[in-house]
């Protein structure tokens, strides 16, 4: 399997060749993927910090909140 890698042109006056650079993630298939991994670590982070704040609202000590957020740690 060859992969060939094109430059794009950049002959057009006035036109930066930032866009060339950010054109590449708003194609669809560039969108979907950003907008799939956005979502699965979202859940994460959200029930992360939820559970936290609920150990703490239950009066749980910071030292076995900090030992739960530490054995989690490798789950995210």
């Amino acid at each position: 399997m060859r992969v060939e890698f094109r430059e794009a042109s950049v002959d057009d006056e006035g036109v930066s060749p930032h866009k060339y650079r950010v054109a590449g993630y708003l194609r669809p298939k560039t969108l979907a993927m950003l907008l799939l991994g956005f979502s699965s670590g979202l859940p994460f982070y959200l029930v992360g910090n939820t559970f936290g704040f609920w150990l703490r609202d239950e009066h749980t000590s910071l030292t076995a909140i900090g030992f739960l957020s530490w054995v989690a740690s490798p789950i995210r």
